[in-house]
């Protein structure tokens, strides 16, 4: 079985304030709105051309719980014709390493052959660049070398198990930035 794994920076938002909410409650700009609706129509073509599976039972958003990356997944579902699969907010993926990022990752259902996960810079960036290797592909490398900018998605494929999932066995599928 082919699975793909999608992972979404969030889209652009605001500056940080001093609140009792602190960072995790800092909302998307009218950019980041803007953002978030282009990866709406960015799933709806990765969707077609690569035949993703986003059925209840073969599909998973894995979301930090922050307000903008939660901003960012309702936006671009509501503004993309792909079903919305159950979303699993994960509290550790806040301020996650892409080493964490993987290793939650790993602990996928295996009847999953969709997955998405939504999160932050730097821990984000990091693990499209462990994925790609040591050759990065030109879309790839253009948005890295952009700093993996807010609402950027990659997509990679393997045929193995999440939970044997190693950067060597993912295959890079494409790189765009809304």
């Amino acid at each position: 079985m082919i699975r793909h794994l999608l992972l979404l920076r969030h889209a652009e938002a605001g500056p940080y304030a001093q609140t009792e909410e602190g960072d995790r409650a800092r909302a998307l700009t009218a950019r980041g709105i803007q953002q978030a609706t282009q990866t709406g129509a960015i799933l709806n073509a990765l969707s077609s051309h690569h035949a993703l599976d986003w059925s209840d039972h073969r599909a998973r958003i894995i979301c930090s719980p922050s307000t903008r990356t939660r901003q960012t997944a309702e936006i671009s579902l509501q503004h993309s014709a792909i079903h919305h699969p159950p979303i699993t907010f994960i509290d550790s993926l806040y301020s996650a390493t892409d080493q964490h990022l993987l290793d939650t990752i790993q602990t996928v259902d295996e009847p999953i052959s969709t997955l998405m996960l939504i999160g932050h810079n730097p821990a984000i960036s990091s693990l499209v660049h462990t994925l790609c290797g040591s050759t990065l592909p030109d879309s790839a490398s253009e948005i890295l070398m952009a700093g993996y900018p807010p609402s950027s998605l990659s997509l990679f494929s393997t045929q193995e198990t999440w939970y044997a999932l190693r950067p060597s066995l993912m295959s890079f599928l494409s790189a765009h930035s809304a």
